[in-house]
């Protein structure tokens, strides 16, 4: 990895700590997983399939969980050691599901579609990832239905395929990434007179990471942590009415290049 890339990964990092989470998934959750003064408490089994996973905070801290799944022949071990130089060290040795941050004192429902195999809760919001491992067993004879979806996104190489105008309100949406490389979703409200030569040096800003994003003319309302080819999510997302912009600041490690800026940027209207 160049020193570009590293630096972007670096930077997303970063940017999970003190951001406003506002996605949930309204159901009944299949797991349970607390971030608490001792730690985090993790279930050592989930079943393979659609399952809701409740994420709940009660500490006075952030929590930025993002599930992986350990690839083929990669122990907890040798993750643990690719680690210590580094979070993205880890990368090439586990497929990344996604997740977000949730708040001091709330909770977050997300809906995964789980492969069996051995998986690891890593959370970022520490100065060091806390990491916790967990068993995803074969499916069981519930067969759960995915969530209705109100909202599709496709990540892509290098684009977002989503509806260019939504409704407000709280609505269901699918996060899908069909790309070949790893994505994520920013979404910051944006005021409604920004041209697209501004939006355009103002994500220019934020992936340079020359500016405190919370210092720049945005208000950062969700965001998905980074989530690899062939992976898929549900979660509630309540916009209000407005004009959005929805971005990926991760690194293409050919190039070093963020995505942002080879396209992975659109904006969004939301209505009345």
């Amino acid at each position: 990895m160049n020193r570009t890339a590293r630096c972007l990964v670096l930077l997303v990092l970063a940017l999970l700590v003190g951001m406003v989470p506002v996605f949930a998934h309204e159901g009944e959750a299949s797991a349970t997983i607390v971030n608490g003064p001792e730690g985090l408490v993790v279930p050592a089994e989930l079943h393979a399939g659609i399952v809701d996973v409740t994420f709940t905070n009660i500490t006075d801290a952030p929590f930025a969980p993002l599930l992986a799944r350990l690839n083929d022949g990669v122990t907890v071990d040798a993750l643990m050691a690719a680690m210590s130089a580094g979070p993205e060290a880890g990368l090439p040795l586990i497929t990344l599901l996604g997740g977000t941050e949730i708040a001091p004192q709330s909770s977050f429902v997300a809906t995964f579609d789980l492969k069996a195999g051995e998986h690891v809760l890593l959370n970022f919001a520490g100065k060091a990832p806390d990491v916790k491992t967990f068993t995803v067993a074969d499916e069981d004879d519930t067969n759960a239905a995915a969530p209705e979806a109100d909202v599709q996104v496709s990540l892509l190489d290098f684009a977002f395929s989503l509806p260019t105008s939504i409704s407000a309100g709280e609505q269901t949406w699918l996060l899908e990434n069909k790309g070949d490389q790893w994505h994520e979703m920013a979404i910051a409200r944006i005021d409604d007179r920004t041209t697209v030569a501004e939006l355009r040096d103002i994500m220019q800003t934020m992936a340079s990471g020359e500016a405190d994003p919370a210092t720049l003319p945005i208000e950062q309302v969700g965001f998905w942590m980074p989530m690899q080819q062939g992976e898929r999510a549900w979660f509630n997302l309540n916009l209000e009415p407005g004009t959005y912009v929805v971005a990926c600041f991760l690194p293409d490690f050919a190039s070093g290049h963020a995505h942002i800026n080879l396209g992975m940027v659109q904006l969004l209207t939301v209505t009345e």
